[in-house]
């Protein structure tokens, strides 16, 4: 009987012991940067080693893109091991999830039961949880279908999800739309077979949008959630980290308006939620003017930017390497300083960068290597441009770089050179777009637009005759009255002047405007110009 008693005591620790490792679950991370091997699964299989089919979850992160073959590797361990858990919100450069790249391949892959228990499809993978690249702008056709997936959040950047990404995926019963923009029902289409009374989450305000609408009428329910969007209004004094303040929201607010006082650790605190994290849009109009000079957040992606209204200033590598959508720049800006755009590329509207009127002086390397601008607007208060401040783009002979750049000027700004003991002396006398290259200079394919009775002017400087074509036109004044801004409008009942943004008038004053195609027009009322988008 005791020896009964013995054996029986040794199988219920025996059972306990196997219960508590089942539960435990192996998290594991990986880095994959520069140095890291080109095969991504000879990669995974060297950081985790025998756990390679063991790991529940996987953090990856990333300071280069992934390369090719990175989603079979981990399909392969969602199949033949136990991965049922990405995170891959630290892999900053990933925009795409590829076509079928987590649709199964193998009959009964692991897991082989569904999640209550009952035999599961027979081409249903493991993978239940995958946390999405935040800079994510497309998934592919059928990328995650008939995956095991229980709940997903879709990025705010995502504007395209492919034919049957997310067809049969019947364990699928919470799906989140991060940001206030609303989606149309095309993306809605490529949810079907979910389960009954699965939950669409979307912001506070939009459910509208999707309530009622035969592409999103796979989800039982549309939830109008404030996870899904998150606001944040602060006005700071400098006593206490912007981080400490935001706390359990750190990394999960999407747009934030911020007045008083920064710090240099509260700048690096919002470009690493632009980066890492949710925040797309940033108000800074109300930023006290001692802290601009610590402004910071390149290499950030932001929908919209409002810039402060009372600094005098734009900082050296403000926005260098960063994406914005929509920029607003106050007419407070005296100068705009070293590399503070440097490799900007943002998606302006018709990729149009207006500098407002007030600016003076714009510093060597300002606009350097700016792929995305293809148009520019200088100000008639301009009256100093540096060595490359305007170098938009490297070029060649055979790649020509065309930009069309309004200077609202009746004389060029000055070419003034401050590189003496910094750079060699070759490179100091460049001149404001960059150095020519044999007989081609930088500027060589692009347009100058000027005010009438200007072109002389550019045509006798140096530096400013070697553009395709120089051409006046009466968008621009030479004054503060010229070029201003961009507003929207669905169309106006009469107008004095409307030009396109080359300067061919299309429009005599008086007439209608409804019958123009959608578009970026100049509008001149009341002796003012402005930009104007609208149309049908």
């Amino acid at each position: 009987m005791k020896k009964k008693i013995t054996l029986m005591l040794l199988l219920s620790a025996l059972m306990t012991a196997t219960a508590t490792a089942q539960e435990t679950k192996l998290v594991k991370g990986i880095h994959y940067g520069i140095g890291s091997d080109n095969n991504f699964r000879t990669e995974l299989k060297r950081v985790l080693g025998d756990d390679l089919y063991r790991v529940d979850s996987l953090v990856i992160s990333a300071d280069v893109h992934l390369p090719y073959g990175w989603t079979s590797a981990l399909l392969d361990c969602c199949e033949n091991g136990r991965l049922t858990g990405i995170d891959m919100s630290q892999c900053r450069y990933e925009t795409e999830i590829p076509s079928a790249a987590f649709l199964p391949t193998m009959v009964n892959g692991a897991p082989r039961k569904s999640a209550d228990g009952g035999n599961g499809s027979l081409y249903m993978n493991g993978l239940r949880y995958i946390t999405l690249p935040v800079n994510l702008e497309k998934i592919g056709n059928l990328a995650f279908s008939s995956c095991g997936l229980q709940a997903i959040a879709i990025p705010y950047w995502v504007k395209e999800i492919g034919s049957g990404a997310f067809h049969n995926c019947n364990n699928l019963k919470n799906v989140v739309l991060y940001g206030d923009k609303p989606h149309d029902e095309t993306m809605g289409w490529q949810f079907s077979g979910l389960p009954h009374g699965a939950v669409l989450h979307v912001a506070p305000g939009c459910g509208r949008h999707y309530r009622g609408k035969d592409g999103w009428a796979s989800f039982g329910e549309v939830r109008e959630d404030d996870t899904a969007f998150k606001t944040m209004t602060l006005e700071l004094d400098g006593s206490k980290p912007l981080k400490d303040i935001m706390g359990s929201d750190y990394m999960c607010v999407d747009s934030m308006k911020i007045s008083g006082v920064l710090n240099a650790g509260d700048f690096e605190t919002l470009r690493h939620n632009a980066i890492y994290g949710r925040l797309y849009s940033i108000d800074f109009s109300g930023l006290d003017v001692d802290a601009s000079k610590r402004m910071f957040i390149s290499s950030s992606k932001l929908d919209y930017l409002i810039m402060p209204k009372t600094v005098r200033e734009i900082p050296g590598s403000f926005l260098a390497k960063s994406s914005v959508r929509h920029l607003v720049m106050p007419e407070s800006y005296e100068k705009i300083c070293h590399t503070a755009f440097r490799f900007f590329k943002g998606t302006l509207p018709d990729s149009m960068f207006v500098i407002p009127e007030g600016c003076r002086r714009i510093d060597t390397e300002a606009f350097g290597l700016c792929g995305a601008v293809r148009s520019m607007v200088l100000p008639s208060t301009l009256d100093v441009l540096e060595p490359w401040s305007l170098g938009f783009n490297y070029w060649s002979p055979e790649t020509d770089l065309a930009v069309d750049l309004y200077v609202n000027r009746m004389t060029p700004p000055v070419f003034v050179s401050e590189m003496s003991g910094t750079y060699d002396d070759y490179y100091a006398e460049e001149g404001p777009f960059g150095a020519p290259m044999f007989d081609y200079w930088p500027m060589h394919a692009s347009r100058l637009f000027v005010p009438v009775g200007a072109k002389k002017n550019y045509e006798n400087a140096e530096y400013w005759n070697h553009f395709l074509e120089i051409v006046e036109t009466p968008l621009l004044t030479g004054t503060s009255a010229g070029i201003i801004g961009t507003t929207v409008a669905a169309g106006q009942a009469g107008t004095d002047e409307i030009y396109t943004v080359d300067g061919r008038r299309i429009e005599a004053k008086g007439t209608a405007t409804g019958n123009l195609p959608r578009g970026l027009y100049i509008v001149k009322q009341n002796g003012q110009a402005r930009k104007v988008l609208m149309g049908r």
